[in-house]
């Protein structure tokens, strides 16, 4: 149980700007620049590989030239699908991001195939978090403000409860 509030403590400080970004509601084109030094200050401090750290890295730079060139977006809104889009390309390329997170607590099974299956069964989770998000901005779905938190909670319980129901290697 500690294990897992450790790898949601490390989660969280990787989405930290990125929480930022969100509550400045994304209509400050200094922001995400500010934001991505934060980021670079983090990926410094982690010393560790972090898909999602590099995701949100190229997502705030966009924001910055989308804000810079004029285009008007609902940065939150393609945020979400962003994340959704990082999730699901890190289970392809067979690198599931939340093994990542996991993996300095899990030293020593973080080799085994039922480790690894794990983290891409939890990557698709978050994956479809992220496009339930997106969906709800889309459709201005009433309430986004209690929704979301919801589904990004079930995210993070999913992280506690599902590995507990794997079998033991």
């Amino acid at each position: 149980m500690l294990k897992n509030i450790k790898i949601v403590a490390k989660a969280s400080v990787e989405f930290l700007p990125l929480m930022i970004f969100w509550s400045s509601d994304g209509r400050n084109i200094v922001s995400p620049m500010i934001l991505c030094i934060l980021l670079i200050i983090l990926g410094v401090y982690i010393k560790r590989k972090s898909f999602m750290l590099n995701g949100i890295f190229i997502m705030l730079v966009s924001f910055f030239i989308i804000d810079f060139l004029g285009i008007s977006i609902d940065n939150t809104m393609v945020s979400y699908l962003i994340l959704g889009l990082i999730c699901s390309i890190s289970v392809l390329i067979n690198r599931p991001y939340t093994m990542y997170l996991s993996k300095g607590e899990y030293q020593e099974i973080s080799d085994s195939p039922l480790f690894i299956e794990m983290n891409v069964i939890l990557s698709n989770i978050f994956a479809g978090v992220y496009y339930i998000c997106f969906l709800v901005y889309l459709f201005a779905i009433p309430m986004k403000g209690v929704l979301i938190p919801f589904f990004i909670f079930l995210g993070v319980l999913a992280t506690f409860i599902l590995p507990k129901m794997m079998p033991e290697t």
